[in-house]
């Protein structure tokens, strides 16, 4: 099963906030996607689940646009900052309601969920501080037996404890490879050993779409002389320049390590490292 977006865009009156976004979603992934504050992340998201609807282009799941398609967005689940369900709700009831919703609902995974999260579904969602009201969302979400679940920041609020069983919560949902998980989010370094694939949004494009594998042999930190540095990577994939005095270091992609010459030294980039240079271009 996938979702497919063609040439995607919106726009909020004269202002362009997606433009032409072409990617593909699959059933078996763990997606991470990626972007600065008001890149277009968040828009995107409510495309794809029915919040909002696209200017132009088309979403579609198995061929089918989504658009007011019940029987598509039944196998999609989103939850982000904004609380949709009513303050007075109680946490089990929001439970409940999925269900009604979908059909079913994993109730031994959530009550677990909640055990191990100290978390009581029958407390009311106004009553709860942020982090518990994130965490009985994200529950709600691993509960719902959709074939797409989307998170839209969903650690907000949480602390390293919450955040690490939230982690494994995950791994332990998405290990059998029949569902997918769209996670998008500003801690990169805690999510970059769970996800396969990045996309990255900046200023509403699309600007990477890869194997999280793919950017980890491919991108590296290149430093020595500036002389050196610019003869090597002139025709490179740049994405930023650090100059020190007479040295440099150079950030680039798509980078083959065996061109490397042994006056030039380089280091393999993690993900936020990448993230970081790829969004906050520099050039000689």
């Amino acid at each position: 099963m996938k979702i497919e977006l063609k040439d995607v865009v919106k726009n909020f009156g004269h202002t362009n906030v997606l433009k032409s976004i072409n990617l593909t979603f699959e059933t078996g992934h763990i997606y991470g996607l990626l972007g600065r504050n008001g890149a277009g992340k968040s828009t995107l998201l409510n495309l794809i689940n029915n919040r909002m609807f696209v200017s132009d282009g088309t979403i579609a799941l198995d061929g089918h646009p989504i658009k007011n398609n019940e029987q598509a967005l039944n196998q999609l689940f989103m939850t982000s900052e904004d609380t949709l369900y009513p303050g007075d709700m109680r946490v089990k009831k929001m439970w409940r309601t999925t269900q009604d919703f979908y059909g079913t609902f994993d109730w031994s995974f959530a009550k677990r969920l909640a055990r191990n999260f100290n978390l009581d579904p029958n407390f009311k969602l106004k009553k709860l501080s942020t982090g518990n009201r994130s965490i009985a969302k994200l529950i709600t979400a691993l509960g719902a037996p959709t074939k797409f679940i989307f998170l839209d920041e969903p650690t907000l609020g949480m602390d390293a404890t919450n955040r690490d069983i939230f982690y494994q919560a995950l791994l332990e949902k998405f290990g059998s490879g029949d569902q997918s998980l769209i996670l998008s989010t500003h801690l990169i370094q805690e999510v970059e050993k769970m996800i396969d694939h990045i996309f990255v949004i900046d200023h509403g494009q699309l600007i990477e779409d890869q194997t999280v594998e793919t950017v980890q042999s491919h991108a590296f930190a290149i430093s020595g002389s500036e002389t050196l540095i610019k003869e090597h990577i002139a025709s490179s994939k740049i994405m930023s320049v650090e100059p020190f005095g007479k040295q440099y270091k150079v950030y680039v992609r798509d980078y083959n390590l065996a061109d490397l010459p042994d006056s030039l030294h380089a280091e393999p980039l993690d993900l936020q490292a990448y993230f970081v240079k790829l969004t906050n271009r520099g050039t000689f």
